[in-house]
């Protein structure tokens, strides 16, 4: 699994000019997370930082890769069979989206862009948690879960352009194409989820 580290640093910066070329965006924000096949059930907030460049392909399209970490999971660890009781699988991940970007006001001081592209991930982290009468237990599940994932990403931004650099809110949505349970008995588990992010570029 270590061969896949490298793989993703590939993905992620090869495609990056220096440092000192323009249009970097720094961005954090939410997450929103579900595993189970079906979308019923308890959700899992998360989080999600990082850093993304895009750069001119023709007309308003650009390439844009990212590098992020982020938290995804579920909001419902096991059978709830107690009253009270709360619980949540935590998968943390080193991300590396890679997305089209196609703006549609170029010259304006408000762009808003579409988002389309793929991801690939390495799970860095997997946890179960529970919560009962105030105690919170934890449970490591790095042998249960895939180090890979893989999906699609849509999404959408605006910018708010600024005398120096630009304020961006985006919205993502994200779909995992890997089963990630490494349990082939057990029902899949499928990374879905929403991403609110808040950025500057400059």
């Amino acid at each position: 699994m270590r061969k896949a580290i490298p793989l993703l640093i590939v993905l992620s910066l090869g495609l990056w000019p220096s440092v000192s070329s323009a249009d970097w965006t720094l961005k954090a924000g939410l997450t929103l997370n579900h595993l189970q096949p079906s979308l019923k059930g308890a959700w899992g907030a998360g989080f999600a930082l990082g850093l993304s460049h895009s750069r001119a392909l023709v007309g308003g399209i650009r390439l844009q890769p990212e590098i992020l970490f982020v938290r995804r999971g579920d909001g419902n660890a096991f059978p709830v069979v107690v009253p009270g009781m709360k619980s949540g699988i935590n998968l943390d991940y080193l991300e590396a989206p890679l997305l089209l970007r196609w703006d549609l006001a170029s010259r304006s001081k408000i762009r808003p862009a579409l988002l389309l592209g793929g991801y690939a991930a390495l799970n860095v982290r997997a946890r179960a948690w529970s919560e009962f009468e105030g105690q919170v237990f934890k449970e490591d599940l790095r042998e249960d879960v895939r180090r890979l994932d893989f999906g699609v990403t849509l999404g959408f931004e605006v910018a708010r352009i600024l005398a120096r650099g630009r304020l961006t809110l985006e919205g993502r949505g994200s779909l995992g194409m890997k089963n990630v349970n490494s349990f082939a008995a057990m029902e899949a588990w499928r990374n879905f989820g929403f991403s609110l992010l808040v950025g500057y570029g400059f």
